[in-house]
């Protein structure tokens, strides 16, 4: 089980969506940190935070370089 790290490896999901793909739960837009384009991240569904979302409505995803560390939803979807 792994666990979320800190603002350093938190980005901002512009969209996301479940996926068809198996063990994959959604396919996310993430947003950029720097100057580089937006990018896609495959959300394995063992990374998802289930039991609570992120109340600014938004998801965010925590990253270890394209590593996926977990998934927290934002308000709907």
């Amino acid at each position: 089980m792994s666990f979320c790290c800190g603002p350093g490896d938190q980005y901002y999901v512009t969209e996301y969506r479940p996926s068809q793909k198996n063990g994959v739960a959604f396919t996310a837009m993430v947003l950029s940190n720097d100057d580089r384009p937006d990018f896609p991240v495959e959300i394995p569904r063992e990374k998802v935070i289930w039991d609570r979302v992120n109340p600014t409505g938004r998801g965010i995803v925590f990253l270890l370089g394209r590593e996926v560390l977990c998934f927290v939803p934002g308000i709907g979807m």
